[in-house]
């Protein structure tokens, strides 16, 4: 038991033992037991599923910035430190922060698998209630899959780069058990994900709406970015229709915006758009070193000179997503330390639509309906943007339609924490105007390094190539 949370959380201890919410005690004692003898207990469980979310090693700062530092979106300001690793491309198993990135989705794994095996029922459900007992428990299904998605793009390559055939993360099916983990393939890890995610959509419920936390709204989201990146593009395109044109309580509505300043409101903590977002409260203040520091406080990074160009000055984003200070644009979207960390919103569904449709009608040899929904998604997404709205022409077909939207992506959901994933999983190189690092698609350093605790404490962990 003890060498399982010392493969798991050890990263915890060292890097994060100021998360005061994960009550990391030394090693020997921490105990992944949980008691679930009442409903309360399965809530109070759920609900610290979420407060790993919110650690600055996930979350709350880090999982959000490596991604984008990583890609072309950034670029360095005056004061190159934090984050300089990842954004020179020059990462070793030792950079600050790796270890959270992995210990946390860890912890989120070992600790939903607990009380998924717990397989909790409590008697007579007409007390506690079936819906109440199956929203908890659509709940834990969402968030271990979400921690397995974000660790296996984190550490492995793309699905694309060969049908998943290369090595992913553990599979975690007993935390008492798997002690000493092999990593499972990508293709096992997505397919573990996908298995949670469908059980979350067949438990959710209409009657849980809040998006502070999984929805059925979410999960059905979630399904439609996972089949995404796994270039299964017929179900990417129906789950993101599930939420687009689905109907009942809490739909998500796409935010209007008249004008640049209401460009933010897109970003507000009450955003009808959102379709599940990480919650910060006041105790849960990062202050500078939230992901509002590292670009507004710190001069660590800004905006880079290539994304800025690709706005009008007929597209309210450029004004409404950005923020002049000291010199550089940099990003607005979360405009204070205790902004919320959103993590699906609807934009981003009209996008995968868009993407697969394009893509699949392109694989087909032609499909002049796919491409027509395609364009009509981007074009909702585009004209809101836009001061005055045009229209897609029906001549943008093919491989153009498929740059088309991937443009539009790169404009609307940057800074969301995407940028190297949407390179490298569509088989494109990184590139910089500023030259400061390049990568090859599917090269060593589009994927992180396994950290070296998670090396030295588990003989039958392996490397990255390359690193």
């Amino acid at each position: 038991m003890k060498k399982i949370l010392f493969v798991l959380l050890t990263g915890i201890l060292l890097y994060s033992c100021k998360e005061d919410f994960l009550d990391v005690k030394p090693t020997g004692s921490i105990s992944t037991d949980i008691a679930l003898s009442r409903i309360e207990d399965l809530k109070n469980a759920t609900n610290g599923l979420y407060s790993s979310f919110k650690s600055s090693g996930y979350y709350g700062r880090y999982f959000v910035i490596f991604p984008d530092v990583m890609g072309n979106i950034c670029k360095d300001a005056a004061e190159l430190n934090r984050g300089a690793d990842p954004y020179l491309h020059l990462m070793t198993n030792t950079t600050i922060g790796l270890q959270d990135l992995y210990a946390l989705p860890s912890y989120v794994i070992a600790r939903s698998t607990k009380i998924i095996n717990a397989n909790p029922s409590y008697g007579d459900t007409t007390k506690v209630g079936i819906a109440t007992l199956n929203n908890y428990m659509g709940q834990v299904y969402a968030c271990r899959a979400l921690a397995y998605f974000d660790q296996v793009r984190l550490f492995g390559q793309p699905y694309g780069m060969d049908a998943g055939a290369s090595l992913g993360v553990p599979i975690i099916t007993d935390p008492t058990l798997d002690i000493l983990p092999t990593r499972a393939t990508v293709a096992e890890v997505y397919a573990q994900i996908i298995s949670d995610l469908d059980s979350a959509v067949s438990k959710l419920t209409s009657s849980h709406i809040d998006n502070n936390l999984i929805t059925m709204w979410g999960a059905k989201a979630l399904l439609a970015r996972v089949y995404l990146y796994k270039q299964d593009w017929a179900n990417a395109a129906y789950w993101a229709g599930q939420v687009i044109d689905g109907t009942g309580p809490g739909k998500p509505v796409l935010v209007p915006a008249a004008n640049a300043a209401a460009m933010g409101n897109i970003f507000l903590d009450a955003s009808t758009e959102t379709i599940f977002q990480i919650s910060m409260t006041a105790s849960d203040n990062r202050g500078s070193d939230a992901i509002w520091g590292m670009y507004q406080n710190y001069n660590y990074f800004a905006v880079s000179d290539e994304q800025y160009a690709l706005y009008t000055a007929n597209d309210k984003r450029r004004a409404g997503f950005f923020k002049l200070v000291s010199s550089h644009q940099r990003p607005n979207k979360q405009i204070n330390s205790q902004a919320n960390t959103i993590i699906l919103r609807l934009a981003e569904m009209r996008l995968i639509r868009a993407e697969a449709n394009a893509r699949a009608a392109l694989a087909s040899g032609g499909d002049a309906v796919r491409e027509s929904a395609a364009r009509a998604d981007i074009q909702v997404i585009s004209n809101r943007a836009l001061t005055v709205p045009v229209t897609i022409p029906a001549t943008l077909t093919g491989q153009a339609l498929i740059d088309r939207v991937m443009l539009e992506r790169k404009m609307e959901l940057c800074f969301e924490g995407n940028d190297i994933w949407d390179i490298n999983r569509t088989g494109q190189n990184m590139t910089r105007l500023n030259k400061t690092a390049s990568a090859q698609a599917y090269g060593t350093t589009m994927v992180c390094p396994i950290p070296k605790n998670e090396l030295d404490t588990n003989p039958n962990m392996v490397q990255n190539p390359g690193y």
